[in-house]
């Protein structure tokens, strides 16, 4: 109204970036179509590219993924301002992650990230830092992806940000289980709670990961609340990728309780989703949970029959550890301890701790790629990719 037609388009695109960072989608689209129509005419191009590209982040997040490749590519011949064709590959990099382009998403998200921490700038760092920890767990590197979320939550806590922090929470849960370790999941989730305690938009993210580590842990109604909750949390905010695969999680869930009339309408729910944005990893997770379905087999955790701690004691077994530095290892009474060892020979059928050491060197294997079938229908339960 004053006539500082600078600072009224930054303010815009301020809002915009701020409306997305907490997740507040609605307000960054009314945000940026407005400033889109304010930047045109006054003929502004810093802010109209930075905007462009977060409505191109947009069209992701909402499932329209054509649309934002076609928009970011578009921001990207423009080669503009540094945020705008930063922001614009990193577009390009979460679709070509979405459907199944590991090689092309990495070469991407990997020169966005690179430009971030050269600029020394969180924002820019924090968001392709996420899409290379999911490409690393769809291409079935959970080690990597575990590394890229640690190296998050340590950005964050170092800057005091916390909404950027927020997509990791699931990651790294997929990430810990995937290799198949249950005490490193409970872990992250105790850790990123307590860094995200109070803020709204993590709360999605945080019943989703509670659920997948009550699911680990056997506890199938707990988890299913908290994965009813997930998809609930993730389809109001707007966020396709996620609230897709936590019905996917919740389907599991479902079939481990032996509903599987239920689970088999949320799977065709999920399958016109993931249909509709083309999405192969979400497809091939469809397609094994649905052949379970079918021949009505076992999902169980990798680590069956044993539960989650008693996996992690026969981890400790394996490393040599003795039933009293066990008990001090995790906190636990000797009696305890001894008394999860007697459990574990009796659950294996063994009679030896170095028989219980090579069973677990076998489980303890990384759970396989999305794209690779081998050996993979007995250990769908825990990672979901």
């Amino acid at each position: 109204d004053a006539g500082f037609e600078s600072t009224g388009v930054t303010s815009y695109r301020v809002a915009a970036n701020l409306a997305v960072r907490i997740m507040d989608y609605p307000a960054a689209e009314a945000a940026i179509r407005e400033g889109l129509r304010y930047a045109d005419a006054i003929e502004q191009s810093h802010c109209r590219q930075q905007m462009a590209a977060t409505s191109a982040f947009l069209a992701w997040t909402s499932g329209r993924w054509d649309d934002a490749s076609q928009i970011a590519r578009q921001e990207l011949v423009e080669r503009g301002c540094r945020r705008g064709v930063t922001g614009a590959i990193d577009v390009i990099g979460l679709v070509a992650m979405s459907r199944g382009r590991i090689d092309e998403a990495r070469r991407w998200l990997t020169e966005s990230h690179d430009s971030g921490v050269a600029a020394d700038d969180v924002e820019l760092t924090m968001g392709p830092l996420w899409g290379l920890a999911e490409v690393d767990v769809l291409a079935g590197d959970p080690a990597a992806a575990s590394k890229r979320c640690e190296e998050a939550l340590a950005l964050a806590v170092r800057s005091g940000e916390r909404a950027l922090l927020v997509p990791f929470v699931v990651t790294g849960i997929r990430a810990a289980l995937a290799a198949r370790r249950p005490e490193d999941a409970e872990h992250w989730l105790d850790r990123v709670r307590t860094h995200l305690a109070d803020l709204p938009a993590a709360r999605p993210a945080l019943r989703h990961a509670e659920g997948l580590v009550r699911l680990s842990q056997g506890s199938t109604t707990a988890a299913r609340d908290a994965l009813e909750a997930a998809v609930h949390g993730w389809t109001e905010i707007g966020r396709i990728w996620e609230s897709s695969w936590a019905r996917l999680d919740l389907a599991q869930c479902l079939m481990r309780s032996n509903r599987y009339g239920e689970a088999a309408s949320l799977l065709a729910a999920a399958r016109a989703t993931a249909e509709q944005v083309e999405s192969p990893p979400l497809i091939t997770r469809l397609d094994e949970l649905a052949r379970i379905g079918r021949g009505r087999g076992e999902v169980n955790e990798p680590w069956w029959p044993l539960t989650a701690r008693e996996f992690e004691v026969a981890r400790l077994i394996a490393e040599g550890l003795t039933n009293g530095e066990i008990a001090d290892r995790l906190d636990i009474a000797p009696k305890t301890a001894s008394s999860h060892v007697e459990h574990i020979l009796a659950k294996l059928s063994v009679t030896r701790r170095a028989e219980i050491a090579a069973w677990t060197a076998a489980v303890g294997r990384p759970l396989a790629a999305a794209g690779d079938h081998r050996d993979r229908e007995g250990a769908v339960a825990v990672h979901g990719r």
